[in-house]
């Protein structure tokens, strides 16, 4: 039922064009045929429903190698960013600040996690971990946010070279 729930929302953000702001409850469980207390028994609100389908649609991005998704991040997401689901969401909320923010928390929520694994396989790090990797990952946003803003169409190798260069003093492997 949860798959469904979510597919239900996925459809409406993604074919039917709608932001993550004007969902409903009610026009979900309408769309998926049920009742509401359904859905509360599965989800406390459509938040945690954007939250578990982003955990979904990270899947693909998880299988990638930690290593090579903290040590050449543009080079290794690049292909996963243009054939996943994740994209289609993202660019469907480009235009809702509620949606896009909630992506953003739950990507980097997620990243944060497999960021401190990457860590953990690190010779040294900078103390404390949870710190460096929340830094890790927002020096991937904030170099990704700087090229699309900028209008660089920098290659990936390029983008994993200011991305080590900005990150070089917090691990070594």
């Amino acid at each position: 039922m949860k798959d469904a729930i979510w597919q239900a929302m996925y459809e409406e953000c993604v074919v039917e064009k709608k932001t993550y702001s004007k969902l409903s409850v009610r026009g979900i469980c309408q769309k998926v045929g049920i009742h509401h207390t359904s859905f509360y028994y599965h989800f406390e609100d459509k938040e945690a429903v954007f939250k578990y389908g982003i955990g979904l649609l990270m899947l693909d991005y998880l299988k990638i190698p930690v290593l090579e998704r903290y040590q050449r991040p543009f080079s290794s997401a690049g292909h996963f960013f243009d054939t996943s689901p994740l994209q289609d969401l993202i660019l469907s909320q480009n235009y809702d600040l509620e949606g896009s923010h909630l992506i953003t928390k739950w990507t980097k929520a997620i990243m944060v996690e497999e960021a401190m694994c990457y860590l953990q396989l690190c010779s040294s790090y900078v103390e404390p971990k949870q710190l460096t990797a929340r830094q890790l990952v927002e020096t991937i946003f904030t170099v990704s946010q700087w090229s699309v803003e900028e209008g660089i169409s920098s290659s990936t190798k390029k983008l994993d070279e200011l991305y080590i260069q900005y990150t070089q003093n917090l691990t070594e492997s």
